[in-house]
């Protein structure tokens, strides 16, 4: 997506400045910071969460769009513009995947857990779609990354995944947040002597490029990220033609079924790695 933003930006005449954050740090107070220091014309908030966007907002004099941040649901996004996927419902979609596959005891490689941002909005998604199918929730086979990990890393979803296979619970797959992730639920699977899908199926989430040239490719939910970022761009033109934007621009991802999952009668997906809405 950033690479995406910088080059519609670039299009447009304008530069392009990445500032990363700790996730401690105070996202309004440091773009707040930034309009004064470099004379920004316009900011695109990429990830992360807000509590109350439009009194949030306030603090930053410039034209802004929120794309992927997490608002709190009582919260609201008020009066701002923005881009995102529904992570609730989409995580909704991939644990209900998994259920009409066959499968019952589904893990969930977590995150944080005390992420209140996407992660927990996905952990939401997964508990929906196992009570409307009936299916009882069972702590045991959530894990979550230690606190002092960073999380959405292969090595975070190693570690946990590592520490659910050796915790001898019973579950037949296992859905990672993030496609990341994922890639070390990979390696915690053939370190265990497992094999995929034989033994577990794992889905993922974010439709990453390097998911297809892993053996077996991985099934995941794609968000659309040029469409994202284009949108988001969009809008922060329109705000710096001064025009008043408050839209909600909402995407939906794409099931991009491959070789990871079976059904839970042992039969694995006969079908090409491919994209349906």
């Amino acid at each position: 997506m950033i690479t995406c933003i910088e080059k519609c930006l670039r299009k447009g005449s304008y530069s392009f400045l990445f500032h990363s954050l700790r996730e401690e740090e105070d996202t309004v107070a440091a773009a707040a910071q930034l309009v004064k220091e470099r004379r920004l014309k316009g900011i695109i908030f990429l990830g992360g969460r807000m509590s109350y966007p439009e009194e949030e907002l306030k603090q930053v004099p410039v034209p802004t769009v929120l794309c992927s941040v997490a608002v709190e649901e009582e919260a609201g996004l008020g009066k701002a513009a923005s881009v995102t996927i529904d992570d609730e419902k989409e995580t909704y979609r991939a644990i209900s995947y998994l259920i009409r596959r066959g499968h019952r005891r589904i893990a969930l490689i977590a995150g944080h857990e005390a992420d209140t941002t996407v992660a927990r909005l996905r952990r939401i998604g997964y508990c929906r779609a196992l009570e409307e199918a009936g299916i009882p929730y069972d702590s045991a086979l959530v894990g979550f990354a230690d606190p002092g990990a960073e999380g959405y890393t292969e090595a975070c979803g190693y570690e946990t995944a590592r520490r659910l296979i050796q915790s001898k619970a019973d579950f037949s797959a296992i859905f990672a947040i993030s496609d990341r992730m994922a890639l070390g639920v990979y390696k915690a699977i053939y370190d265990a002597g497992k094999s995929i899908p034989k033994d577990y199926s794992v889905m993922g989430f974010d439709g990453i490029e390097s998911v297809r040239y892993i053996i077996p490719p991985l099934t995941t939910l794609k968000q659309p990220t040029e469409p994202m970022a284009r949108a988001a761009v969009d809008l922060l033109f329109r705000q710096i033609k001064g025009e008043r934007v408050c839209e909600r621009q909402l995407f939906t991802a794409s099931l991009l079924e491959a070789d990871s999952v079976t059904d839970r009668d042992g039969s694995a997906a006969d079908r090409e790695y491919e994209h349906n809405s």
